[in-house]
């Protein structure tokens, strides 16, 4: 313990105070001599306590104990060198002392703690799981500072490579030095002697349908050798070959023909027999061809929307058919068309991410949607909650316009072992959004089942809606799986329904037994008017019995790949058994708006005769064009996000149509508004660079022209997932757009806002590479020179050098300026109350015999004349001189004697004889 002033130059108004003190001393004779010293004194220890505080007194105790916190990277790139690292840290530990503490943290994208702060002498080993594909050593050693407590000197040994792909851990380095911490670090090189690896695709950005485009890709290898390389646009192969690799970069070039117009997506993949590392093995890019506007028709059964491919192909629209199944599952593919069309396809054919993607498409990209009707679309094909309803004009459900047969509807739903996690949330989310699509006066009922059946909801009138749902949303799994005790179940109850249209589906992914007669209980359902469909989900439903099950009960049988299409077919399910969606008498359709160019002259000689059409609400922000003769929206369009989007609500093959088909403006018309659907803006030109830094993606844009009005960026990932995404401006004509994403394809729209609403400016593809962990490097020796100079720590080489002695101490510091003030304060209150009210220390009695004694003897030598003066020489009858005795400290007893009665007559007698003589 030592103390320390940290303003010791306040020492200096010691010597004009011991002045001051000094003038006190010699100037006040008027007060007493016992006062002025004591004033003195008060004075002298108030000056002193004051000038003393001033100088920050600190009371600094150095504590001896040791710690040391391993920081050990345990990133892609440090290789297999565990063993090698926990040999280091065993052999560091048996060198400390015995009352020393140590603690290990584990790195790699992010940090956590592998063995907590102790002072025990052994390491188990690594066991925290960290990500591996990036290495943030700043988040290592922030995290190891915090396992130090107070009174524990530090030491940080970072064991790293240095290929650090995230953070800054020199800026950190940097303020733990300051705080006093020593940073050592042990550099470990992880060789790959066998590793081929892609580190670049370029590709043109924008190319021209027909041209012959040039593209080159560059190999880094730690070995000679041939590889083979294939280069694949949008999956179709157009270069497969073996090249020669030599030690270090390797660039190559390529040509391919231009044939379709688009985005392209460009992916390059490398194979090596001895390859170590597969992870920097394939690269993409992404190209955009001009071109004219292409549309994507989807058919829900094959030919049926050869009409409209007709019409389009003839006014030279280029136009790909495909089937439901086939539909595009990645922005890329999808964002080649300028419009999609849905002609009566069922949202059981299409999946959720699907169907998020073609919303992306219209909503952030600007691109067109179209949906034609017939008994697979809109409400009759589960539309329901769905996002094509989201961009669609129209809603799905009939709000208070059809008087619809009340329905009595019971939903069995395994909850055995194997349904539990994803197939069991969606089914539950699935049977409680069913809840939505009933009325009050409509019967629900909800058995869940495994071995046994579980009553959820019993069946009944919903009057609480909300009850039920919660109800549905509560059923968790269990164990086996037996079907027939709760199909037969669910018979028994909706048998006791008023409903007249009653139906039972059931949801299951396993087999049960097959003895029980289901087909007794079918055909007792029937003569009650019960259908039943089933749903099969997953490989290890028993189909021939659920197909058989369904055949058998006048329903439908779907076979579920994708859990994601569970809520549609429910959705599907409970408006079939209504058929009320379907309005069959033929009409003309009526003209009620002209919102799209071009129409006017199409519709001005009339319009053909109608048979069917599907009943459909319009959104209040929607447009209806065509109108029936119950005022239900024909066709409909509308605003979605950027894009545009298109309701038609009868079919294209002229069942529902009629003479439409034949129609001598046919092709005009879906020409219109096919053409209303393609986006009208084209991007300006900005240049962009991509950067990443760990799992922040940097997406630099400039551009020569300059803008006013705000802009926001949308960045959504090639599955279709939208990317929370942040657009900063730098300076006029300067922005960063930055996100959080790993390697893939992602694409940008930056909007301008107006105010008339968004306006498209940018519309852009770009890849991210794999993260900089998988290059092959060596260990970055730059970093650890750099580490050492600015924490002044050591580069080891030797476990025996961790716990040596800190070149500083870690050490703790009280301040006592509070006190000494406190003190100075009482001194002040002390001095002014002697010198100013005049109080006074009590004198303390004095116990010492020896000065009481003396006190006693002069009293009495003092009161002799007084009694002789009293008295008569003859004294007191009978008194006889006595010893009195006197005590002196290691000194024997005296004895003084009385003066006799002798004595005191003579004295009497020369008094009286002086009084004669005065006579």
């Amino acid at each position: 313990m030592e103390l320390v002033l940290e303003s010791p130059y306040y020492l200096l108004l010691l010597l004009p105070a011991g002045f001051l003190i000094y003038l006190f001393w010699t100037k006040a004779k008027n007060i007493d001599l016992k006062n002025r010293k004591l004033i003195s004194s008060l004075r002298s220890f108030l000056f002193i306590c004051l000038i003393f505080a001033l100088c920050n007194p600190l009371i600094v105790w150095t504590f001896e104990k040791e710690s040391v916190v391993f920081v050990v990277d345990q990133s892609f790139s440090m290789g297999d060198e565990t063993d090698e690292i926990n040999q280091f840290i065993s052999d560091a530990i048996h060198t400390k002392d015995e009352e020393d503490p140590f603690a290990v943290v584990t790195v790699g994208g992010e940090a956590a703690v592998e063995n907590a702060m102790t002072n025990l002498g052994t390491f188990s080993g690594f066991t925290a799981k960290v990500p591996q594909e990036n290495t943030n050593l700043e988040k290592g050693l922030r995290l190891a500072s915090s396992l130090f407590q107070e009174q524990q000197n530090g030491r940080i040994v970072l064991v790293t490579d240095g290929l650090e792909t995230d953070g800054n851990a020199l800026e950190e380095a940097s303020l733990l030095r300051k705080k006093g911490y020593e940073i050592d670090v042990v550099p470990f090189v992880s060789q790959r002697d066998q590793d081929m690896g892609l580190v670049e695709l370029n590709v043109p950005e924008l190319t021209f349908q027909g041209e012959q485009a040039n593209a080159a890709f560059r190999i880094d290898s730690s070995v000679e050798g041939q590889a083979r390389v294939r280069i694949l646009v949008n999956n179709e192969v157009i270069l497969d070959d073996t090249l020669d690799v030599q030690t270090g970069i390797n660039e190559y070039t390529f040509a391919y023909l231009v044939e379709s117009e688009g985005y392209k997506q460009f992916e390059a993949q490398i194979f090596y027999e001895n390859d170590q590392v597969a992870k920097n093995n394939r690269l993409t890019a992404v190209s955009y061809t001009e071109g004219p506007p292409k549309v994507l028709l989807v058919e829900g059964k094959e030919g049926e929307g050869t009409n409209l491919k007709k019409a389009l192909s003839a006014a030279h629209v280029p136009v790909d058919v495909l089937q439901a199944g086939h539909l595009p599952s990645t922005l890329t593919s999808l964002l080649e068309y300028e419009t999609i069309i849905f002609s009566n396809v069922s949202a059981t054919d299409v999946s959720q991410q699907k169907m998020e993607l073609i919303e992306h498409a219209v909503k952030d990209y600007g691109k067109g949607f179209m949906m034609t009707g017939g008994d697979q679309s809109f409400g009759l094909g589960g539309y329901f909650d769905t996002p094509i309803e989201k961009l669609l004009p129209v809603d799905m459900d009939i709000k208070g316009k059809k008087e619809i047969p009340s329905l009595g509807l019971m939903i069995v739903l395994d909850r055995s072992g194997s349904m539990q996690g994803y197939k069991l949330e969606l089914a539950k989310e699935a049977a409680a959004r069913t809840v939505s699509l009933l009325r009050e006066e409509d019967t629900l009922g909800v058995i869940a089942f495994d071995d046994q059946p579980w009553e959820i909801v019993k069946a009944g009138p919903i009057k609480d809606k909300e009850a039920a749902e919660e109800k549905i949303r509560t059923i968790s799994g269990g164990g086996g799986t037996s079907i027939y005790p709760a199909l037969e179940e669910a018979y028994q109850q909706i048998m006791e329904s008023d409903a007249k249209r009653k139906h039972i589906i059931l949801l299951t992914d396993g087999q049960s037994a097959t003895t029980n007669d289901y087909y007794r209980l079918i055909e007792d359902g029937l003569d009650q008017n019960i259908t039943l469909s089933t749903v099969a989900i997953g490989d290890g439903a028993d189909r021939f019995l659920l197909e058989s099950l369904a055949e058998a009960g006048s329903g439908r049988f779907y076979d579920v790949v994708d859990p994601s299409v569970i809520p549609t077919i429910l959705s599907r399910e409970t408006v079939m058994t209504t058929r009320t969606y379907i309005e069959d008498d033929p009409f003309y359709p009526t003209v009620t708006s002209l919102a799209i160019d071009g129409l006017q002259e199409v519709f001005e000689n009339g319009l053909p005769k109608m048979n069917a059409y599907i009943a459909v609400t319009p959104k209040s922000k929607a447009q209806t064009i065509l109108t029936s003769e119950k005022d239900d929206p024909v066709l409909a369009v509308w605003q979605y996000g950027i894009g545009r989007s298109v309701a038609f609500t009868s079919d294209l093959t002229g069942e529902w149509s009629g003479d439409w088909p034949n129609w001598e403006e046919w092709q005009e018309y879906w020409l219109d508004l096919v053409n209303w659907t393609f986006s009208p803006f084209e991007s300006d030109a900005f240049q962009m660079d991509v950067a990443r830094e760990g799992e922040k993606v940097t997406v630099h844009l400039t551009t020569d022209e300059a803008i006013i009005n705000p802009l926001e960026a949308n960045v959504t990932a090639n599955d279709g997932e939208a990317v929370e995404a942040r657009m900063t401006p730098i300076r006029p004509g300067e922005y960063e757009v930055t996100f959080n994403g790993k390697e893939g394809i992602y694409f940008l729209q930056v909007n301008k806002q107006t105010a008339e609403g968004n306006e498209p400016i940018i519309q852009t593809g770009f890849s991210v590479r794999y993260s900089d962990e998988y290059l092959i490097q060596e260990s970055n020796a730059g970093f650890f020179e750099n580490l050492v100079s600015v924490t002044g720590g050591k580069k080891l080489e030797s476990a025996e050098d961790v716990f040596r002695p800190l070149e500083k101490k870690i050490s703790e510091e009280r301040s006592i300026q509070s006190v000494l003030l406190v003190m100075a304060f009482f001194l002040l209150l002390g001095e002014v109350s002697i010198r100013r009210f005049g109080i006074t220390i009590p004198k303390l009695p004095l116990k010492l015999g020896k000065v009481r004694i003396r006190e006693t003897v002069q009293m009495q030598k003092k009161s002799k004349p007084a009694a002789e003066s009293a008295g008569s020489g003859e004294g007191i009858a009978g008194e006889s001189p006595e010893p009195v005795s006197i005590n002196k400290p290691g000194k024997k007893t005296k004895t003084v004697i009385k003066k006799d009665a002798e004595e005191r007559s003579s004295q009497m007698d020369r008094l009286l004889s002086a009084k004669n003589r005065r006579k």
